[in-house]
């Protein structure tokens, strides 16, 4: 991330669109940027451990096995 980015590079999200109609209101270096750039790295790692395991959620596009998979929630996050 050091590069500086120009308009018709690709995003530094790994979408593969272009800068310009991907993030460019995000700044390549921000905290923003860093928290989707994390985001993408967590969902290739899922990606990855699900192809060598076999074990792929029954879910479409944008589910993210919230009715599959056990978790913990707290009261304050019900109330939200």
């Amino acid at each position: 991330m050091d590069k500086k980015l120009s308009r018709n590079d690709l995003c530094f999200c790994g979408s593969g669109k272009k800068y310009k109609k991907c993030h460019s209101d995000v700044h390549p270096n921000s905290r923003a940027a860093n928290l989707i750039d994390m985001h993408r790295n967590i969902e290739e790692k899922v990606i990855s451990y699900q192809e060598k395991t076999g074990f792929i959620p029954p879910c479409h596009k944008g589910c993210y096995s919230c009715c599959f998979d056990d978790f913990s929630i707290s009261e304050v996050e019900i109330v939200k």
